[in-house]
């Protein structure tokens, strides 16, 4: 239909990193990521003839996001890891503007909200990633 989209894609809503080395000679890293891998459609409810070059559109997205969590230490006498992978159920509700370039190509921007469950185990320094997202896409047509 010319009034929908589906899509697919996967992402990083935060990806955190830190090193820490201190006086008695122990070094630590951290290393924390959210991907969210998500399906779903863009409806264009304005979209009356195919000449029209701006699309505005609502967006559904729902699927899996990927928390990934790991942290080392090593000291003088002693290594320590830990590694954390979980996955919760997460949608993406927004609203964007899509740029037809030619027949073949389109540019956009949109605005939206991740609603995230909870992790069971913090993922960096929290156990729950809800909240804004603001993107440009690029897009090929079929």
């Amino acid at each position: 239909k010319n009034y929908l989209s589906f899509r697919i894609g996967a992402g990083a809503l935060v990806t955190d990193v830190s090193t820490k080395t201190t006086a008695g000679a122990e070094v630590s890293s951290e290393v924390a990521t959210v991907a969210p891998v998500l399906t779903g459609v863009n409806f264009y409810p304005f979209q009356i003839s195919e000449d029209d070059n701006f699309l505005p559109y609502i967006s559904v997205y729902a699927g899996p996001y990927i928390g990934v969590y790991s942290k080392s230490e090593i000291g003088i006498a002693s290594v320590t890891e830990e590694r954390i992978v979980e996955t919760v159920i997460g949608a993406k509700l927004g609203a964007g503007l899509d740029f037809l370039v030619g027949s073949l190509f389109k540019l956009g921007v949109n605005a939206g909200y991740h609603f995230v469950g909870d992790y069971s185990q913090p993922i960096g320094s929290e156990t729950n990633y809800s909240g804004p997202e603001y993107s440009l896409s690029f897009g090929f047509v079929f």
